[in-house]
C-alpha cells in the first residue's frame, strides 16, 4: 500500500509544471556556478604554481639569512568548487619573518573573517536557496490542496492509514528532489573532471558522496516543514504564503542574521586600535635598540666603518654586508647577537597581544554564531558542506597553525642548529668568515678593486632548512562535528515530521 501511495505521489508531481521548471532552473544555476567556479579554481592553481616558481627564483638570489623571508601559500582546493566557505575572505599568502608571527588579518576594520555573511553563489548556496524553495513549492499543497480537491477525503474513505499517506508524501518528495540533486552533481562532476580536467582524490570522492547525502537530508527537513504548514491550514494559497515566508526566514534571513547578531553582541577592536598597541610595543623596541647601539659602539674598535652593504632599515633587521672593514663587520656582528634575538622576543610579545587583545573577540563572535547556527537547519547544512569541502574555519585555522609551527621549526633550526644569532652570527648578515670579520682584508681588496659585492657573492645554501608541508584536516579530524551537524539536521527533520504527523492525524478533511 505504501509503495502504491509513493508511486502515485511521484507520478502526480513529476510532471507538475512547478517541479519541472524549478528543477531546470536549479540545474542551470548549478551548471553556471560550476563553470565559473571551476574556471576560478584553474586560475587559482595557475597563480599558486606561478607564485611557487617565483618564490623559488627569489630564494635563489638570497645572499644572507637576513634576507631570507620565505612565503607560504594556501594551496587551492578543488572541493571549494562545491563550497567557498571563508576562503575568499582570508589571507592566502604569508611571508615568514623574524619579527612577525603569522596570523589572520583583514583589510576591513572590525571584520571577522570567521563569520559567514554575504557568501558567494557557490554550489551549496544553489542547493540551500533554490532547491529548498523547490521543496516547499512541491509540497505546500500536499495536504490542504488535496483536501480542497477532495482526493484526500476519497483516500481516507477507503480506510487508508493516515500515517502511511503522510509518510508516502515525505518519501516521494525526497525521491523527486533526488532527481535534480543527482543530476546537478552528475553534470557538475562531468564539467569539473572532463571539461576542466580537475581530478579528485579518493578521500575527496567520499566527501562528495557525503555532501550529496547531507543535501538530501536538508531537503528532507524542508519537505517536512512544507508538510507541516500544509497540515496546519485548510487553504493552499495560505499554505503557499506561509511556506514562502518560512523559506525567507530559514534560508535567507536567519543565516545572515546569526552573523549580524554575533557581530553586534561582541565588538572586535578595530585594526587602528590594535595597530596603535603594536606601535607602542615597537617604539619600546626601538628605544632599546638605540640603547644597545650606544653600548655596541663602545665595544667596536676605532677605525673606518666602510664597506659594500645593503641596509633596508636597521629596525627591520634586513642588512647585508658583502665586504667591509673590521669595525663595520664587528658592529653588525654585535647587532645580530644582541638585537636580533631581542627582535624575536618582541615578535612574541606582539603575538601575545594579538592573542589577548584581538583573537578572543573573534573567537567569541564565532562561538556565538555557532550557537545560533545550531538552531538554523540551513546554516547547519552549509556548515557541514563547508567542513566536507575543507573550506570552513577549522581547516583554515589548521593551515595557520601549520604555518606558525613551521616558522617555529625554522626559527629553532636557525637559532639552535645553525646558531646564526649567537656563535655563527656572521651567517646572518654576511658570507665572510669569522676570521675575516676580526682581521678584515677589505682595504687591500679595495686598493686592488677586488672587493666583494652583490654580483660576485653567490646565494647561500638553503637546502638544509626544513620544508613546509601541509595537509587538510581528514574526515577523522572533524568527525565529531560532522556527526553532530548531521544528527541535528536529522533531529529537526524528525521533530517537524512528528509534529506534522500529530497534526495530520487530527486533520479535518471535510
Amino acid at each position: 500500500m505504501t509503495g502504491t501511495l509513493i508511486k502515485k505521489e511521484i507520478i502526480t508531481k513529476i510532471l507538475d509544471f512547478r517541479f519541472v521548471i524549478t528543477s531546470v532552473i536549479a540545474i542551470v544555476l548549478v551548471v553556471f556556478s560550476v563553470v565559473i567556479l571551476s574556471g576560478n579554481y584553474k586560475k587559482e592553481v595557475d597563480i599558486y604554481e606561478t607564485a611557487l616558481k617565483d618564490d623559488e627564483k627569489d630564494l635563489e638570489d638570497v645572499k644572507t639569512f637576513s634576507l631570507y623571508e620565505p612565503k607560504i601559500h594556501y594551496p587551492p582546493n578543488p572541493l571549494s568548487i562545491f563550497n567557498n566557505g571563508i576562503t575568499d575572505k582570508t589571507n592566502k599568502t604569508f611571508t615568514l619573518k623574524y619579527s612577525w608571527i603569522p596570523r589572520q588579518t583583514t583589510e576591513t576594520e572590525s571584520e571577522n573573517p570567521f563569520l559567514k555573511i554575504f557568501r558567494h553563489f557557490d554550489l551549496t548556496t544553489v542547493f540551500q536557496i533554490v532547491l529548498s524553495l523547490l521543496a516547499l513549492l512541491l509540497i505546500y499543497d500536499a495536504i490542504c490542496g488535496e483536501r480542497e480537491e477532495g482526493t484526500l477525503g476519497l483516500m481516507l474513505s477507503y480506510k487508508v492509514n493516515r500515517s502511511r499517506i503522510l509518510f508516502s508524501k515525505l518519501v516521494s518528495g525526497i525521491l523527486l528532489l533526488s532527481i535534480p540533486v543527482l543530476l546537478s552533481f552528475v553534470f557538475s562532476l562531468l564539467i569539473i573532471t572532463v571539461i576542466f580536467g580537475i581530478g579528485f582524490s579518493a578521500s575527496a570522492w567520499i566527501r562528495i558522496g557525503l555532501i550529496v547525502l547531507t543535501t538530501l537530508l536538508f531537503l528532507a527537513f524542508m519537505i517536512s516543514s512544507g508538510l507541516l504548514i500544509s497540515s496546519l491550514v485548510s487553504n493552499s494559497s495560505v499554505s503557499l504564503l506561509l511556506s514562502t515566508c518560512l523559506w525567507v526566514i530559514l534560508c535567507v534571513l536567519q543565516p545572515n542574521l546569526n552573523s549580524f547578531i554575533a557581530a553586534s553582541v561582541i565588538d572586535v577592536p578595530s585594526n587602528n586600535r590594535i595597530d596603535e598597541v603594536y606601535s607602542v610595543l615597537w617604539d619600546e623596541f626601538e628605544d632599546r635598540y638605540e640603547a644597545h647601539l650606544v653600548e655596541i659602539d663602545k665595544k667596536v674598535p676605532e677605525g673606518r666603518q666602510n664597506g659594500n652593504m645593503m641596509n633596508y632599515s636597521d629596525y627591520k633587521g634586513r642588512y647585508v654586508i658583502f665586504d667591509g672593514t673590521t669595525p663595520l663587520l664587528l658592529r653588525y656582528l654585535y647587532i645580530t647577537q644582541e638585537i636580533e634575538p631581542l627582535r624575536q622576543q618582541y615578535a612574541e610579545k606582539e603575538w601575545n597581544i594579538y592573542k589577548k587583545e584581538y583573537l578572543p573577540f573573534l573567537e567569541k563572535q564565532f562561538r556565538i554564531q555557532q550557537t545560533l547556527d545550531r538552531f538554523s537547519p540551513a546554516t547547519i547544512f552549509y556548515s557541514i558542506v563547508a567542513s566536507l569541502s575543507c573550506t570552513d574555519v577549522y581547516n583554515y585555522e589548521h593551515f595557520l597553525e601549520e604555518v606558525r609551527n613551521y616558522r617555529n621549526t625554522m626559527m629553532s633550526y636557525l637559532n639552535n642548529d645553525r646558531k646564526i644569532f649567537s656563535e655563527h652570527a656572521n651567517e646572518y648578515f654576511t658570507q665572510l668568515e669569522m676570521e675575516e670579520i676580526y682581521h678584515s682584508q677589505y682595504e687591500k681588496r679595495e686598493e686592488n678593486g677586488m672587493t666583494f659585492g652583490f654580483y660576485n657573492t653567490p646565494p647561500i645554501d638553503l637546502s638544509e632548512i626544513p620544508e613546509f608541508h601541509f595537509q587538510n584536516l581528514t574526515l577523522q579530524d572533524h568527525i565529531n562535528d560532522l556527526i553532530t551537524g548531521i544528527l541535528l539536521l536529522l533531529t529537526y527533520s524528525l521533530i517537524v515530521f512528528q509534529v506534522c504527523m500529530n497534526r495530520f492525524l487530527k486533520y479535518d478533511v471535510r
